[in-house]
């Protein structure tokens, strides 16, 4: 049996790790509504790609998380002590840290499947 082409880029991360922020969010407000184990599921998922993120880029992981989590380019700026333009370059950084760590994790889980083309 044949699995689908893996598709890793940094457009696809990205809308997951904003999802995830976007249902953690919604978790904390207390809606009351239940969530569905598989969008729970993904939202691990998600979240947990921020440690592929090595412990020697702090701030590129900081960033990431805190972009995640809805923080604003601006705030986290300042709360790094940084300019805009140098947090916009550290997310779009820990994005293809992310993107690159998965599919070096996908091809020693299977080498033979073909990735997709960014």
């Amino acid at each position: 049996m044949c699995k689908a082409p893996f598709y890793a880029n940094a457009a696809i991360v990205s809308i997951r790790l904003t999802e995830a922020g976007q249902t953690i969010m919604a978790m904390n407000n207390g809606s009351g509504q239940p969530f569905e184990s598989e969008l729970i599921r993904k939202t691990d998922e998600a979240l947990g790609w921020i440690r592929l993120i090595g412990p020697d880029h702090r701030k590129i992981r900081r960033t990431v998380a805190a972009r995640t989590a809805g923080t604003s380019f601006g705030k986290i700026a300042l709360a790094l002590n940084s300019d805009v333009a140098t947090v916009r370059r550290w997310y779009a950084e820990g994005i293809d840290m992310i993107v690159a760590a998965l599919r070096r994790e996908h091809e020693v889980a299977s080498p033979s499947l073909p990735l997709a083309a960014e």
